[in-house]
């Protein structure tokens, strides 16, 4: 089966799952307290987040509790492309309070046209949606690629999926380019990736220390539970599969 394929049937068997999901204001306030909870919440001064729809987690509790630390708060928006139907990239946009929001499409609340468009720079923390999610970061969405997108162009913020426990999978399908979450927050705990770049001494990018000797070549070695079948390379490569990888560091 392609992975296309596999990933559709996964999402659509997910999705009816998160729908059969019980008491979701509850478990949704829940994940909202252990979210403020990690220290990349507390440290973080722009709260990008996004406006839940249908069986999501509610994420009104975090952008109200945001607006109340005095955080900057982001929604995202879909600006179409010239010359494009249907399709088109995401932007953040910063709010003052859900006044500046109107419903879009969908019926989903979205900035107004005039509200200022924000990058997320360092000390930014980005509330990621989903349909499935393990404990170790990694993510299915929906099939856009909107945030995939996103999350590769600003790499330096903190990524959150916002889930109910009931989204956990074990194992779920992906690609090279789909890029792993630093935290993954349910109502009944923080999933912190092992990879994540707020681990102390360690940020996405820098080189892994193993006992590896230069050039060696090593089989299913496990870099951020990928296995794989080569050489080792730095960890902000590691979602090239089948790649070549050298040993920098021993």
């Amino acid at each position: 089966m392609m992975i296309e394929e596999e990933k559709r049937l996964f999402r659509k068997s997910a999705l009816k799952r998160r729908a059969k999901i019980t008491n979701r204001q509850e478990k949704s306030a829940q994940i909202a307290k252990n979210l403020f909870d990690i220290k990349a919440y507390k440290n973080a001064s722009m709260i990008f987040a996004y406006m839940s729809y249908r069986s999501e987690a509610d994420t009104m509790p975090v952008i109200e509790h945001a607006f109340a630390e005095q955080k900057c708060v982001a929604v995202p928006r879909v600006v179409l492309l010239d010359g494009e139907q249907g399709s088109g990239k995401m932007v953040f946009c910063r709010i003052m309070s859900l006044d500046d929001c109107v419903k879009g499409t969908y019926g989903i609340l979205e900035p107004k046209k005039d509200c200022q468009v924000v990058r997320a720079v360092e000390n930014s923390l980005i509330l990621v949606p989903g349909c499935a999610f393990t404990r170790d970061g990694q993510r299915m969405g929906y099939g856009g690629g909107y945030y995939d997108r996103y999350l590769q162009m600003y790499k330096e913020a903190v990524t959150v999926g916002y889930a109910f426990e009931e989204q956990l999978f074990d194992a779920i399908p992906s690609e090279a380019h789909d890029r792993r979450l630093d935290f993954v927050v349910t109502q009944k705990d923080c999933y912190e990736a092992e990879y994540s770049r707020c681990r102390p001494n360690q940020k996405h990018g820098h080189q892994l220390k193993h006992d590896r000797k230069k050039g060696t070549e090593v089989e299913n070695y496990d870099i951020n539970r990928w296995k794989i079948k080569g050489k080792l390379l730095e960890a902000g490569h590691c979602g090239i599969f089948k790649a070549t990888w050298t040993v920098y560091e021993a």
